[in-house]
């Protein structure tokens, strides 16, 4: 397309509405999980508004991106694109968001695995109105905060907020869909990164920090 030059005396150019948004959103799936892949596929299958890349590129407008394929060569590739398109984290349900992909990645916002075919796409183009607008990136919580200088996995946050909820090791195991093994082993692990020995004092550490 032939770009208009104009003379100093003629009035400026229109400039694009920040916050506009392309009548079809073009979505880049960063997804580890081929479960959450499929399932976020169907949803956004059939929404006219949302088109699926095959591929990875500056051209994506949106990537939605999970905890494994930002640790992976796929957070690499999202790291090097230029311009950088929006990033949206998915998180785990009841958890305000993934840490594995905050320490690769920088998300514009958070969407929970839950989410509907309608509120999934309204995010993604809310996202992509934050990525192009002012003060798109809202202030880090408190919860996520500790769970970085802690370096909490996502799986041993998700614990430590369940048990400050009050539940036990077993009700915690079938909640996840964890062995009992599991959970006391990463319980263990979770008592030595935040210093604490007992569950009194991981639900108090907790709640002094946004659990």
């Amino acid at each position: 397309m032939t770009q208009q030059v104009l003379r100093p005396s003629l009035r400026k150019a229109p400039q694009q509405e920040p916050c506009a948004t392309p009548a079809r959103l073009r979505v880049g799936l960063a997804i580890g999980s081929e479960v959450i892949a499929l399932g976020v596929r169907r949803l956004l299958g059939n929404t006219p508004s949302i088109t699926l890349e095959s591929d990875l590129t500056a051209d994506c407008d949106v990537i939605l991106v999970d905890g494994p394929a930002a640790r992976g060569h796929l957070g690499n590739q999202i790291r090097r694109l230029r311009p950088a398109p929006a990033v949206v984290g998915l998180r785990p349900n009841g958890i305000p968001c993934d840490p594995d992909v905050v320490r690769h990645l920088d998300p514009i916002r958070w969407i929970p695995l839950s989410v509907t075919a309608e509120e999934l796409a309204s995010e993604l183009r809310a996202a992509y109105r934050d990525r192009h607008g002012v003060d798109a990136n809202p202030a880090v919580p408190a919860r996520l905060e500790a769970c970085l200088n802690a370096d909490l996995t996502t799986r041993e946050d998700e614990i430590l907020a369940l048990i400050g909820a009050g539940l036990t090791n077993q009700e915690i195991a079938g909640q996840l869909f964890l062995s009992i093994n599991s959970v006391k082993s990463h319980i263990r692990t979770l008592y030595q990164k935040i210093g604490t020995t007992r569950r009194s004092q991981a639900v108090a550490w907790g709640w002094a920090r946004g659990y």
